[in-house]
């Protein structure tokens, strides 16, 4: 899995659990395993990486 997988999958769990609003970048980056500047590298901001895990999780179900 590279780390852009890596973080999304982290992220949708974190949604899923807490919320979009609840789920801070602090944490997606601790529980993705990368930084904070490794997590904008790939996701410039936060709302990048709620998208990502949208289509993630529409691509898982169809």
């Amino acid at each position: 899995m590279n780390t852009s997988d890596q973080i999304v999958n982290a992220a949708l769990n974190e949604f899923y659990q807490h919320g979009f609003h609840a789920t801070g970048v602090d944490q997606l980056s601790r529980v993705a395993g990368v930084t904070k500047r490794t997590l904008y590298r790939y996701f410039p901001s936060k709302d990048h990486l709620i998208e990502a895990a949208l289509n993630l999780r529409d691509n898982a179900v169809f």
